[in-house]
């Protein structure tokens, strides 16, 4: 088993695409605003729609991707190729349900992007391509994007080559009940920064932030998104019940969901990262409640009540989604005195939240 960190063309295209018509804040690199300004001017005679508003995410096209292609060369799959792809949304659907079909959350996600395509999102995707490929985006590609990627690429080995991440595989295969974990795969996203996000298979999406985080905080980063994608229908219900019944978790989960677009498992998968860095010595407990109390504006209160239970275990649990719905179905996790236990663990989280 082995970490491949790489870059891809057909990745940094869907990035694009979901990237072009956002609000390009100070959390994007200049290289990477300047080059999406100077692609959306070009392919302006084009006359694309926006379908940003209502279209998915690139998370969700890259996932649809990553799932259809199980990633296998996905690195040689030229535009047209992608047009194909897209232009069949029946087919990526049954291939895409096959695949999904025991994962409940990453189901629902890429349902959805899926009915967009066949209820009409296909053509202006296409168009958009088409006009991608008329200008030879490629060739910009390689020109101006693919050595950003291919030097993040040698930065993120070299940050990540002093751990030792098979313990923390062995980890992760306990909790998510699992017998293996092949190679992972790392794809470097010149045109997704500031954000990453989960793929097919044990594999994600970086985006280039080498500059952002050292070595141990790309290790959780690791951690973190091959746990995304674990939960089922059972503990997802199960925490909307818990949020419906608290006025803090409910205002917490509102900021997680509409100001930081966090998935519903995503507190779920915060409190595993933490849980996976103390065992692991990437980080102490102490570090770790500070680390919450910042972390999106400290809206994930859940995140440490999971957590606290979780560094409590003699050893790691085998099978989290059971885990989690014995500490809910037990009372362990409750909507009770939510923001007394939360300052119990961490002082100061209520009140760091409330300034953000």
């Amino acid at each position: 088993m082995a970490v491949l960190i790489k870059p891809c063309f057909i990745y940094d295209v869907l990035c694009y695409a979901g990237q072009r018509f956002l609000e390009l804040e100070e959390y994007y690199l200049e290289e990477q605003k300047e080059l999406i300004y100077k692609t959306n001017k070009e392919i302006e005679k084009y006359s694309i729609d926006d379908f940003n508003r209502n279209g998915p995410s690139m998370s969700s096209m890259c996932m649809v991707l990553s799932c259809f292609t199980d990633n296998k060369n996905i690195d040689k799959l030229t535009i047209k190729d992608l047009i194909e792809i897209i232009k069949q949304p029946e087919e990526l659907s049954q291939l895409v349900n096959e695949r999904l079909k025991d994962n409940d959350f990453l189901l629902n996600d890429v349902k959805y992007t899926i009915k967009w395509l066949e209820e009409g999102g296909t053509a202006g995707y296409v168009k958009l391509l088409e006009g991608l490929d008329n200008i030879n985006f490629y060739k910009t590609w390689v020109d101006e994007a693919l050595p950003k990627a291919e030097e993040e690429c040698v930065k993120l080995k070299d940050k990540i080559s002093q751990y030792d991440l098979d313990n923390i595989f062995r980890d992760i295969l306990r909790l998510r009940n699992e017998d293996r974990i092949d190679d992972v795969n790392i794809f470097v996203s010149f045109f997704s920064h500031p954000v990453c996000f989960s793929l097919y298979n044990k594999s994600f999406l970086s985006s280039c932030l080498s500059d952002f985080v050292d070595g141990k905080m790309f290790v959780r980063i690791i951690a973190h998104e091959l746990m995304h994608g674990f939960s089922n229908g059972e503990t997802i219900n199960i925490l909307r019940g818990l949020v419906s019944k608290d006025d803090f978790l409910n205002k917490t989960y509102k900021t997680l969901v509409e100001k930081y677009s966090g998935a519903e498992e995503e507190q779920f998968v915060v409190a595993v990262e933490y849980y996976l860095s103390v065992i692991n010595r990437l980080s102490t407990y102490e570090d770790i409640i500070e680390i919450a109390k910042q972390r999106y504006g400290g809206c994930m209160p859940i995140s440490l009540i999971i957590f606290n239970l979780l560094v409590q275990e003699k050893s790691v649990p085998v099978n989290y989604n059971l885990w989690l719905s014995q500490k809910f179905n037990s009372g362990c996790i409750n909507g009770d005195n939510i923001e007394k236990q939360i300052e119990e663990i961490a002082p100061g989280f209520i009140n760091c939240y409330e300034k953000s």
